[in-house]
């Protein structure tokens, strides 16, 4: 079952979905439609966590990646609303 996570700094809501080994490997955000955070896969790997959106970075952990994606969605929404 999914279970979504609220962040108590960003207030964006994000849910988890099981790979084919029962673990998360992606994360969708429920307040911004097509904003993915996405597991490498590699179990070892030192930066596994990148999202789905331009610049393309990696984080070593999954509260970096979402920080960094709750940046993204904020300004996404500034351009939107035309806040500079």
């Amino acid at each position: 079952m999914e279970i979504p996570e609220r962040g108590w700094r960003t207030g964006l809501t994000w849910t988890g979905h099981k790979g084919p080994w029962g673990r998360n490997i992606c994360w969708t955000c429920d307040q911004v439609s097509g904003l993915l955070i996405k597991h490498c896969g590699h179990p070892t790997a030192l930066r596994p966590y990148y999202i789905n959106r331009k610049p393309w970075q990696t984080f070593r952990t999954l509260s970096a990646a979402k920080a960094a994606a709750a940046r993204l969605a904020g300004s996404a929404q500034d351009c939107k609303s035309g806040v500079d």
